[in-house]
Formats: C-alpha cells, sequence, structure tokens
C-alpha cells in the first residue's frame, strides 16, 4: 500500500474525529493541518491538508490533534506537522475531498506525490470510497 494512501487514510479518521467533537456547527472559523513527510535527497515526498471548517471549539480539536502522535519516520525522513488558521494551500493541490457532519465541514487536500497520486482522478477515486464531495482545486 503506497504510504500516500495509508496517510489518506489517517486524514479521513480524523475528519470523524474532529466533526465528533461538537455539534454546534458553523461560524466562520476555518484552520488547517498540514503533514508532510520528506527525505533530505528527495525534497517533500507526500503533504496532505486537513481543514475544518466549524465552531472555535472544533478548530481548537484540529490544532490539539494536528500532530504526528509519536510515530517516527524512518531514518534520512523528516515528518512534520504545521497548525494554522485559516485553509489549506491549493497549489499544486490536486484538488480535496469534503465531508460534512454535524455541521462541521472537513475537507482533506491531496498533493501530487511521487507514490501514486498524480491526478485528480485519483483524489475522486479516493472521495468516491469514503461518500465524500470532491472539491477542483
Amino acid at each position: 500500500m503506497p504510504r500516500s494512501i495509508l496517510w489518506a487514510a489517517i486524514m479521513t479518521g480524523a475528519a470523524v474525529t474532529v466533526s465528533a467533537c461538537g455539534s454546534s456547527g458553523g461560524g466562520g472559523n476555518v484552520g488547517s493541518c498540514t503533514l508532510s513527510e520528506s527525505a533530505a535527497d528527495a525534497g517533500v515526498a507526500i503533504m496532505l491538508c486537513q481543514e475544518v471548517a466549524g465552531s472555535s471549539q472544533q478548530i481548537q480539536s484540529l490544532q490539539q490533534g494536528c500532530m504526528l502522535n509519536g510515530q517516527f519516520p524512518d531514518a534520512g525522513v523528516q515528518a512534520t506537522a504545521h497548525f494554522m488558521y485559516g485553509g489549506c494551500s491549493h497549489v499544486s493541490a490536486l484538488g480535496g475531498c469534503q465531508i460534512t457532519q454535524a455541521g462541521v465541514s472537513v475537507t482533506n487536500w491531496y498533493y501530487a506525490d511521487p507514490n501514486g497520486l498524480e491526478t485528480p482522478d485519483d483524489i475522486k477515486s479516493l472521495c468516491d470510497a469514503i461518500h465524500g464531495t470532491f472539491v477542483p482545486a
């Protein structure tokens, strides 16, 4: 299984967790968590970003969960997690997959990676598999 698919599964699970954190939806609050993994000789190999639009409590839950959860990358590979208030970058994005539950909109943005995700159709397929809505970049 390509590593990008594994990360996609992790991000989808996180989306469900965030959406269950509270049912007071709405507001103009948006936060994002970008996870990337890179090798010194290859640059950024994998990048995913999860964007949440919901209450301030839900954005705070995203901020608290935006970490690597003790997973240590292989030797020579660096992994980072970065939270910010505001949406994900669409630069080099292939597209997003949006799920809305309990008043919270979660969009996972996917970027081209050498391990498998190369086209917007790849993202549409991932999105269809989890019954989400494809969002073009």
